[in-house]
């Protein structure tokens, strides 16, 4: 073999890795998106007194709404790509 040539096999694991790493983040982006679970918004106060609100619901419930919103729509970019529709 030349040193210039590269076996196929050799590729192998890195697909194999490739595809196991868009699986999981499919899987992962679909959670996001997906998993509501129950409850709403509530309102909550930090040590020095200032109240947010968070969201409530889902893999996000512990996030203020601004972030949870941000993390929906990077869910959501992040689904596209592996998504049939998507390719």
């Amino acid at each position: 073999m030349r040193s210039g040539d590269i076996s196929r096999t050799s590729f192998r694991p890195v697909l194999l890795l490739s595809a196991a790493t868009g699986l999981l983040a499919a899987a992962a982006a679909a959670a996001g998106l997906f998993w509501q679970g129950t409850g709403g918004p509530r309102t909550v106060a930090d040590i020095y007194g200032r109240t947010f609100e968070l969201d409530g619901r889902g893999l996000y419930a512990n996030d203020t709404l601004f972030a949870a919103g941000n993390n929906r729509a990077s869910d959501l970019l992040r689904k596209l790509p592996t998504s049939p529709a998507g390719s």
